[in-house]
C-alpha cells in the first residue's frame, strides 16, 4: 500500500490541525457566524 503524497503547505496544515486538536496550538472560537464575520470585517478594514 503506498502512503499518500501531499506537499508542503498541504503537511504543515495537517500538522496545525493535529496540534489544535491536541491543545497545543490555541485556537479561537465564535459563538455565532456574525460573531466570526464581525471580526473578520474589522481585520479587513485595518482595525
Amino acid at each position: 500500500m503506498k502512503q499518500p503524497y501531499f506537499n508542503a503547505e498541504t503537511e504543515t496544515a495537517i500538522q496545525e490541525a493535529g496540534d489544535i486538536i491536541t491543545g497545543k496550538t490555541a485556537s479561537k472560537s465564535y459563538h455565532s457566524a456574525r460573531e466570526l464575520f464581525e471580526e473578520l470585517d474589522k481585520e479587513m478594514d485595518g482595525e
